[in-house]
């Protein structure tokens, strides 16, 4: 993707560690936050949508940079972002209720849930939770193509570990498709509806959702990969 259509993750820690420092002991708050995000604009080239409250009371909430480069789309405050990675922390948080719940264990062999995978005896939930289970990183070619969910299943399979289970640690986008399929095993529900149901709903959260390749959805950013 290009570097102008998202944010990093060195850059959103920066911009987090920063604002305490440079704003919230100054008087003229919003004003000195709508410069210092313009600034990320014109020398970073920064681009995605802000809010900044305190005590309940909003000091910035501004939409910054392009929704679509090619058809010179603003973002706006409401523009839809694909979170990538960061739905990881959704699909965690699913598991931990249902470990919360009784109805999984942190323990779990991956066996358990798939005895056909490579290895699924020595690979625990919390080995993919913690990306120590030596799964690969990924599967992006799959990603990009319209294939069933048997089928990328069985071609994930077939990519090899990268590391004995529980010997070492290194992400691994694998692991959390595998713990996404263990919270419908084990909730008897679709993905997408679990976290409806018991994150989304649950906290406002009304504006985010599940995407996949066929779905169409209003005021999404388009990002060119």
């Amino acid at each position: 993707m290009k570097k102008a259509h998202q944010i990093t993750k060195l850059g959103l820690s920066l911009i987090f560690l920063l604002l305490p420092t440079l704003f919230f002991g100054q008087k003229d708050i919003p004003t000195n936050l709508a410069k210092y995000m313009q600034a990320q604009v014109d020398v970073n080239n920064f681009s995605g949508t802000v809010i900044v409250t305190k005590n309940g009371s909003i000091l910035l909430k501004k939409a910054y940079g392009l929704a679509d480069y090619e058809w010179n789309i603003k973002n706006t405050v409401d523009t839809k972002f694909q979170l990538a990675s960061v739905t990881k922390q959704f699909t965690a948080t699913a598991i931990l209720q249902l470990v919360e719940n009784g109805k999984l264990s942190l323990d779990d062999k991956l066996s358990k849930f798939f005895p056909d995978y490579p290895k699924a005896d020595s690979v625990t939930i919390h080995m993919l939770l913690s990306h120590s289970s030596g799964l690969g990183l990924g599967f992006k070619e799959l990603a990009l193509t319209t294939i069933s969910a048997d089928s990328a299943y069985n071609e994930i399979k077939k990519i090899p570990y990268e590391f004995e289970p529980g010997t070492k640690s290194e992400y691994s986008n694998i692991g959390y498709y595998l713990l996404g399929k263990i919270i419908e095993k084990v909730s008897g529900e679709k993905y997408v509806v679990y976290l409806k149901k018991n994150i989304f709903e649950k906290v406002g959260m009304k504006n985010t959702g599940v995407s996949n390749n066929d779905s169409i959805i209003s005021k999404k950013q388009k990002f060119i990969i």
